[in-house]
């Protein structure tokens, strides 16, 4: 009968019910107490392996544990902050994936995003997964607020911002793609921007299609002081954006001692040339 609940018995050490006819766990599964253990007795390999083959169907206990392990400060794990962070990543992509959407999970990674105290990766992190999130969010307040927070990370002075401007982008229509390539352009323009933040907003004005960023662009990529991954992604931009009056620099590029330029240049080329076409 729907809502009647039964216990079912003991089967790997766990006691499971039924409820509205599916078996649920009623304790925190094995290979979620693997994944967040914080003594050193599990090794990174054999933690992230049992965060790949989480469940997609985690009971309430197991999603709570995992939280907690999403929250925990890097001083208080045995693993390094690089493969910490790692490791939350995997579990946030199985917390994002479940086959009954975590209604709470969006508040959970604004919290975390907004924690200081927190690594700022996994700050980074979390911004990335509220694209993610959004897109599985029943209720508009949680859109709204998730929205929110984006566009408010966009307008920080820090890596984060890049990645702020390409989780909207992923918001497609939802958001008003004139006004976030404004602002991506904005951010691109601005030299004393953190220069990855300044890659991805000249990723997003090329995703926006913002024509207004191509004197930047070329100026960029024809420029010694601003670094090869700024000038690789300035390059793309002229390549999505461009026209044939950009093939003579596209040209010298392609024949860049740099191999990052030089692919870089023959790909735009070939776009600029199949965008006249």
């Amino acid at each position: 009968m729907p809502g009647r609940e039964k216990t079912l018995g003991i089967v790997a050490g766990l006691a499971f019910v039924a409820v509205s006819g599916a078996l649920t766990p009623t304790a925190v599964a094995d290979n979620v107490a693997t994944v967040t253990a914080a003594q050193g007795e599990r090794t990174y390999y054999t933690r992230l392996k049992a965060a790949r083959n989480l469940s997609e169907r985690l009971n309430r206990a197991s999603v709570t544990r995992l939280y907690e392990f999403l929250q925990r400060r890097a001083a208080h794990d045995p693993l390094p902050p690089e493969k910490l962070n790692a490791l939350k990543n995997d579990v946030a992509n199985a917390l994002v994936n479940q086959k009954q959407p975590l209604s709470d999970f969006g508040n959970r990674l604004i919290e975390m995003h907004n924690n200081p105290d927190l690594h700022q990766v996994w700050r980074d992190y979390c911004i990335q997964f509220l694209a993610s999130r959004y897109k599985r969010a029943r209720k508009q307040e949680e859109r709204k607020r998730i929205k929110k927070t984006l566009r408010q990370a966009a307008d920080k002075d820090w890596t984060i911002a890049g990645t702020a401007l390409l989780s909207l982008e992923r918001l497609g229509t939802a958001v008003d793609r004139e006004k976030l390539g404004r602002k991506a352009l904005e951010v691109a323009s601005d030299d004393n921007a953190n220069s990855a933040a300044r890659i991805s907003a000249l990723q997003v004005c090329a995703e926006t299609g913002e024509k207004k960023v191509l004197p930047l662009a070329r100026e960029l990529a024809g420029s010694n002081e601003a670094g090869v991954p700024l000038r690789v992604s300035a390059i793309g931009v002229i390549g999505l954006l461009g026209n044939t009056s950009d093939s003579e620099l596209l040209r010298d590029h392609s024949e860049s001692s740099d191999v990052r330029l030089r692919t870089a240049a023959r790909k735009a080329i070939q776009r600029v040339n199949s965008n006249t076409k």
